[in-house]
């Protein structure tokens, strides 16, 4: 996708800092990998291909840098709904405040392949008033060496879906800062984000 985050050094600014939300909800099976992205992305860098650890949101700040040098200020709140059977019953409200949702698979494994197309279905019968959000299929190549689903597989699913796709490994955090950066990028654009960057705006990712 192109963006990656790059160190920038700080400028003093009197401005007061303004904070855009984007709010992002992972969806997929246990073992699709989906925890791993959030791990990864909190801590900015690789993640242990075998920790699941039970970690229902992350709040992380990220500086986006503009064309013309100005800096927005994203905070990213990033949900992964723990216990679905839970998540079933508030999931409408889930789907109110967020500004877009990723889908997840791990591609050695079958089950969390075949749990996409499910995941993809509850997000429309989840959001009622029919919410323009962004969406994104991620295959999460975390034990490369084990892979059985093919990228033109899952290409084909994302093509299917009519949705874009994207390779990641967090075992290695290739390509994870990219998620975030589509997420902030089509909320603008689709105007699941209310700020009022231009829709036009192009930027860059940049941590500091």
């Amino acid at each position: 996708m192109g963006n990656t985050f790059k160190k920038k050094k700080q400028v003093a600014d009197s401005r007061p800092v303004e904070y855009i939300a984007v709010n992002v909800v992972l969806l997929g099976s246990k073992d699709s990998g989906k925890n791993q992205i959030m791990i990864a992305f909190n801590n900015s860098k690789g993640a242990d291909p075998d920790e699941n650890r039970e970690i229902e949101f992350i709040q992380k700040i990220v500086h986006i840098k503009e064309d013309d040098d100005d800096t927005l200020h994203f905070k990213f709140k990033v949900q992964e709904p723990i216990d679905y059977k839970k998540f079933g019953a508030v999931a409408s409200t889930y789907y109110e405040g967020t500004t877009a949702v990723v889908l997840v698979f791990d591609p050695s494994s079958q089950t969390s392949f075949d749990a996409v197309e499910n995941h993809f279905i509850d997000i429309s019968y989840f959001n009622p008033k029919k919410i323009n959000l962004p969406l994104l299929l991620v295959c999460n190549n975390k034990t490369p060496e084990k892979r059985i689903i093919t990228e033109e597989q899952g290409k084909a699913l994302a093509q299917k879906l009519q949705i874009p796709y994207h390779e990641a490994n967090t075992t290695s955090y290739t390509n994870v800062e990219d998620i975030f950066a589509f997420c902030a990028r089509e909320g603008i654009l689709k105007g699941a984000i209310q700020t009022n960057v231009p829709q036009s705006t192009s930027f860059a990712m940049e941590r500091h």
